[in-house]
């Protein structure tokens, strides 16, 4: 189900919340866990018995953690956590990677001239597998380290797996920092309203200015991935375009994620800090994809040995990391290519960094910098958004103007395009003038006056009316990363 859908947002959410204040607080985890089950089963139903059995899986290994301590004690937990680890990572693997991994097979198999090909597979996607899968992973891991305590019951953690604001697309949040928000919550208004001003403006995001622009960047890649070339204006238009709506796209579901969790008494991890103000990569990553990046230094990058190795040890883990960022996010080599871009470039920004740590938000803009990095980035979308390397090659010959006189040109962008161009690039990097545009947040202190409050709520009304209006003219609109 889509958070921008009609159904969602008129039938699914007003429902859910309707249910869960009016059951006493004690029954309130047991009505989002029935909402999260249906959300999960609306698409595909047939997925919802293997969910429900792997985090049963889960809970189990951990229900056989031993709490001794002794030599005997570690092995059989480590075995443990090992096996839970691989499960889940080999399940994952299955759905998301065995038809690339045969098609790839099969590929090798007729360059060594052999006729035989392996039978071809088609897999599908679960819901947010990608995003729920590191949940289970971090979980698993962090009970073995003492990090976290396990889950009191069953329905505990299967409500922490299968929580629908954040089930699809994250954020990727561990248990140990959710914990302690299950059971009996009491939400106060400040709380809800401030939620449904996240949410409303998460919706505007998506519908106001990744939607217009989808038409844009889609014609761009799609003209590259069909065999044209572009000319180098149109080219650079459509990647423009496309960096200015993954953004929104995925940073408009965040919001939206973060102002549910609010409404239902949950404070959820914030995903992203005005990326493209970012001085280096590694400072990009530390706005982008927030929960990710957390996730992959966390439970990949220390264990590989970090930064306690040698420095050229450090950088290699560094790239590998991004490697595996990569491909988590898709089977096809050209999200491995993605990946290796940003680690090329993270790898860049840790052997030219100047000076020590500083608060980003307190440094002088360093204009240059920010502008190659930005720059670096979208460069990076090619790869992410084309449909295979002939289509990367044609978009990055299209970009350096080999197209001559017979190229591709885009016809002019929509007026709505054009606002969305505007809009978003203000929001984009204002952010580097006015640090309180990076987040979304409109807190009111309790000794606001009313009229404070209404003229947030009137505001919140607004937005949700003026982001509703585009959803049935453009219909369905799938967020980008879903089919993550």
């Amino acid at each position: 189900m889509n958070f921008a859908s009609l159904t969602f947002l008129h039938l699914f959410l007003p429902c859910v919340l309707a249910a869960v204040f009016a059951v006493p607080k004690g029954w309130r985890d047991t009505v989002l866990l029935a909402a999260s089950l249906f959300f999960f089963a609306w698409g595909a139903p047939k997925f919802l018995l293997p969910l429900v059995a792997g985090c049963l899986f889960d809970h189990l290994l951990v229900r056989g953690y031993r709490r001794g301590g002794t030599p005997a004690d570690d092995r059989r937990n480590n075995w443990l956590c090992g096996i839970g680890v691989a499960a889940n990572v080999l399940a994952l693997g299955w759905f998301k990677y065995a038809g690339f991994a045969v098609e790839q097979a099969n590929a090798l198999l007729a360059a060594l001239g052999f006729g035989a090909a392996l039978p071809a597979v088609r897999v599908a996607l679960p819901l947010g597998i990608s995003f729920f899968t590191f949940q289970k992973i971090s979980y698993l891991v962090d009970v073995r380290r003492g990090a976290a305590a396990p889950a009191p019951t069953f329905r505990r953690y299967l409500l922490y797996i299968t929580l629908f604001p954040q089930l699809a697309m994250g954020p990727i949040i561990r248990y140990r920092d959710l914990a302690g928000q299950f059971g009996e919550r009491s939400v106060a208004s400040e709380d809800f309203l401030q939620g449904l001003w996240r949410f409303a403006l998460g919706l505007a995001r998506k519908t106001l200015l990744a939607g217009p622009l989808a038409g844009l960047s889609a014609a761009a890649f799609g003209a590259t991935d069909g065999g044209a070339l572009l000319s180098a204006p149109s080219a650079w238009l459509g990647l423009y375009a496309y960096t200015l709506q993954i953004h929104f796209d995925f940073a408009g579901y965040c919001d939206m994620a973060v102002g549910i969790g609010r409404m239902l008494g949950f404070r959820f991890p914030e995903n992203f800090d005005a990326p493209y103000i970012a001085r280096d990569m590694a400072e990009f990553w530390r706005r982008w994809h927030i929960t990710l990046g957390a996730f992959l230094r966390e439970y990949l990058y220390i264990p590989l040995g970090g930064n306690r190795c040698s420095r050229a040890r450090s950088l290699l883990n560094n790239w590998i990391v991004f490697l595996v960022s990569g491909i988590w996010h898709g089977a096809a080599w050209n999200f491995v290519a993605w990946g290796a871009w940003h680690g090329l470039w993270i790898v860049f920004a840790k052997i030219f960094r100047r000076g020590g740590a500083k608060d980003d938000r307190r440094r002088a803009a360093d204009i240059p910098s920010a502008l190659w990095t930005f720059l670096m980035a979208m460069l990076g979308w090619v790869f992410f958004a084309s449909a295979g390397f002939g289509g990367v090659a044609l978009f990055f010959r299209s970009l350096a103007g080999c197209g001559g006189a017979g190229a591709t040109a885009l016809p002019p962008p929509s007026p709505q395009a054009v606002a969305a161009l505007a809009a978003g690039t203000a929001l984009s990097f204002l952010p580097a003038v006015f640090p309180c545009l990076g987040l979304a947040e409109w807190r009111l202190s309790p000794r606001a006056p009313a009229a404070a409050t209404w003229a947030r709520t009137a505001a919140t009304a607004l937005l949700l009316l003026l982001a509703t209006l585009p959803l049935p003219v453009s219909g369905f609109t799938p967020f980008i990363y879903n089919r993550f």
